[in-house]
């Protein structure tokens, strides 16, 4: 895969990521606030809404996120859950289903 497939992937799992976070919780981040931590006064969830979002990510994009992107504080932005889900890749993010 070249450099210019990788940034336009990674530039519509972002763009995903973001529609996902603004439907569910009502809210309008846009590109400029990618880098802020999901408890920062800008983005404002609760822990337990970080909860439902990750949730929520392992089932829009069909993968299993490993607990230990959690513990270590990796699920943290828009742009760091998107390293995280670009590192699972498996034909074109359809890494590890979940679990039924």
């Amino acid at each position: 895969m070249s450099r210019k497939e990788n940034i336009m992937e990674r530039e519509e799992v972002v763009k995903r990521l973001i529609i996902l976070f603004n439907n569910m919780f009502n809210k309008n981040i846009d590109n400029t606030m990618v880098n802020e931590h999901y408890f920062s006064n800008t983005i404002a969830i609760s822990p337990r809404e970080l909860v439902y979002y990750f949730l929520e990510v392992e089932t829009e994009f069909s993968v299993q996120i490993p607990e230990k992107y959690i513990a270590d504080g990796s699920f943290c932005t828009i742009n760091k859950t998107a390293d995280i889900l670009l590192s699972l890749k498996v034909d074109s993010l359809k890494a590890v289903p979940c679990p039924m």
